[in-house]
């Protein structure tokens, strides 16, 4: 259970895809990552990967995805602050 090499991974991720120009891989990094933080309870930085997949998916014109990513994300931190 390596968190941290998989935490680098996911930028390191992140970062070549911006560097190429990939929006909709640089998405998906954020997403995966945002995903990834959300298991592991960081909601901070799980909700800062959220908003930066929405904006590049909207970016890339798959708003489909920014929307059923917008309601999991509602629904996800709704949930979780109604338990603390």
């Amino acid at each position: 259970n390596d968190y941290e090499a998989a935490k680098f991974l996911y930028k390191q991720a992140i970062s070549s895809a911006k560097l190429h120009k990939f929006v909709h891989e640089e998405a998906l990094a954020y997403e995966l990552a945002a995903y990834f933080h959300l298991e592991l309870g960081e909601m901070e930085q799980s909700m800062e990967y959220f908003l930066a997949a929405h904006e590049r998916y909207h970016e890339w014109g798959a708003f489909g995805k920014c929307n059923s990513l917008f309601e999991f994300v509602k629904s996800s931190f709704s949930q979780a602050s109604s338990t603390v």
